[in-house]
């Protein structure tokens, strides 16, 4: 296996991998989040893009689930090659590898037999997945990734943007006019 710019380990030399962040300041409120699709195919040659998204309300939380995916959905549903999701969230990534599984058979309840907070996007991310060569890993926030640290910052943008819009919209409904 070769290793790409984010650290990981290939799943193969013609691959997909997908680098997501996702930020939400406050927690909650505006968030955005940020995904950077690489795709590598046989000889090496690599292209790359980014897609970004967010919300006026939101959590950290939604924000990570919704940078995998639009990372997932920027790829054509056709796509053989293994795609490798890389996330520095805990949450996306042990919620994909060991719990979805288990949510699922337990009628979306978690281990304190509660709903599943997310369903809508846990569901959506699964979708994404199904007929696919998915896989999940998990990266060190803040540790030096270059490409980690990217899909951090375009995620961090899209949240300012989001911030603006809503603090825009809480003028609007404050004074009867726009900013």
């Amino acid at each position: 296996m070769t290793i790409d710019k984010t650290g990981a380990a290939l799943p193969h030399a013609s691959c997909i991998v997908i680098t997501t962040d996702g930020s939400c300041q406050p927690n909650p409120g505006p968030g955005g989040c940020a995904a950077i699709i690489d795709s590598f195919d046989d000889r090496g040659a690599m292209t790359s893009e980014t897609r970004v998204d967010g919300a006026s309300a939101t959590t950290n939380n939604q924000m990570e689930l919704l940078a995998a995916i639009i990372g997932l959905e920027a790829i054509a549903p056709v796509e053989t090659r293994p795609i490798l999701v890389c996330s520095d969230s805990e949450y996306v990534v042990l919620g994909m590898n060991e719990r979805l599984t288990k949510w699922i058979a337990s009628g979306w309840r978690n281990a304190a037999r509660k709903p599943v907070p997310n369903r809508k996007l846990w569901e959506r991310l699964q979708a994404q997945c199904e007929g696919r060569d998915v896989s999940f890993q998990w990266v060190q926030g803040h540790a030096g990734n270059a490409w980690n640290e990217l899909a951090d910052q375009q995620a961090a943008q899209e949240c300012e943007r989001w911030k603006a819009k809503a603090d825009e919209q809480r003028f609007a409904e404050l004074f009867g006019q726009p900013a």
